[in-house]
């Protein structure tokens, strides 16, 4: 199904978060323009998710999830779902920042980020896209420009 509008920004933020999602997991091949050590993937790990994960998952939480809630309450346990994932991810965030088994955390989080970008991507969107009215869209929209 073709991404409406409104969601094609959160997609193509998906899609940077999957090559990192594959960088990161243990055994990927080099990334053209990416570091290669350990320090430096979790450098450039940890600056990702603060330049681009912390906002997406903000638009995500604050908008997207409120509106798809609000007109179908049913969703509600598969957004906490996806919330408890975003938390997740900012944990493994936390323990790379403290050194704490980075290698196998880059990995760990490589596998997790990758499994719930598929998931929004694959299920929720779908659903969103099946559920929501052009006025919920257009809410939406409205609510993005404005932050």
């Amino acid at each position: 199904m073709k991404r409406h509008p409104v969601l094609i920004g959160l997609s193509r933020d998906h899609h940077k978060a999957l090559v990192t999602a594959q960088y990161i997991k243990k055994g990927a091949p080099t990334f053209r323009g990416m570091p290669v050590s350990l320090d430096g993937k979790l450098e450039y790990t940890v600056h990702f998710y603060k330049d681009h994960l912390v906002d997406h998952f903000r638009k995500e939480e604050e908008i997207l999830f409120r509106v798809v809630q609000r007109v179908d309450p049913a969703i509600g346990e598969f957004i906490d779902e996806l919330i408890n994932e975003h938390l997740a991810i900012k944990m493994l965030i936390q323990k790379m920042e403290e050194r704490d088994d980075p290698e196998n955390v880059l990995n760990d989080l490589g596998f997790l980020l990758e499994a719930h970008i598929r998931k929004e991507e694959r299920v929720f969107f779908q659903q969103v896209q099946e559920t929501l009215t052009e006025a919920d869209f257009g809410e939406i929209a409205r609510l993005m420009k404005s932050q």
